[in-house]
């Protein structure tokens, strides 16, 4: 198990450039479903119009959800190796937090074309990406990581529990 996620983890950085196009699209059909109704993904670039104009963004690799979840690929797998973990509660961390992520990275996205179309296309890109985009991302990461660990970490016995001992078990 701790094999096939890190080679889930080495696809995702091998294929980003398919997961910008996967992540364009998803964030083109959001777009047209709030306000931007002729937004639409070409490539790895979402575009729309603005005025008389085509306008738009690329989502470039270094900006991808694909970057953002691959450790977390990485490091379930040497968790899974250790024996830290078992390969339920791995999973359900990976899966938790990357659908967290991905989701995130998608809020940006939408973040940055609403933006654009309020106070045009350089002001809103300018306004949006960097600052609040980055804000943004880093609070869903760091979100993701909280609840990574919080998934991670085994639930232990209470040591106040009554009749029970977390070594032993049930006292008799």
């Amino acid at each position: 198990a701790a094999a096939v996620i890190a080679l889930g983890g080495v696809a995702l950085l091998v294929t980003e450039g398919n997961m910008r196009s996967l992540e364009a699209n998803v964030a083109a059909m959001t777009l047209r479903l709030t306000a931007v109704s002729h937004a639409r993904p070409t490539g790895s670039t979402v575009a729309f119009v603005q005025g008389q104009h085509w306008v738009g963004y690329s989502i470039a690799a270094g900006c991808t959800a694909a970057l953002l979840i691959a450790p977390f690929f990485f490091i379930s797998a040497g968790l899974l190796l250790s024996r830290r973990v078992s390969i339920r509660r791995g999973l359900l961390a990976l899966v938790v937090t990357s659908v967290l992520v991905w989701i995130v990275n998608q809020l940006r996205l939408l973040l940055i074309g609403e933006s654009m179309r309020i106070w045009g296309p350089q002001t809103g890109y300018d306004r949006s990406h960097v600052l609040a985009g980055g804000v943004l991302s880093t609070f869903g990461v760091a979100v993701g990581v909280a609840i990574f660990v919080g998934l991670m970490v085994r639930d232990r016995p209470r040591p106040d529990a009554v009749g029970s001992d977390h070594r032993t078990g049930p006292r008799r």
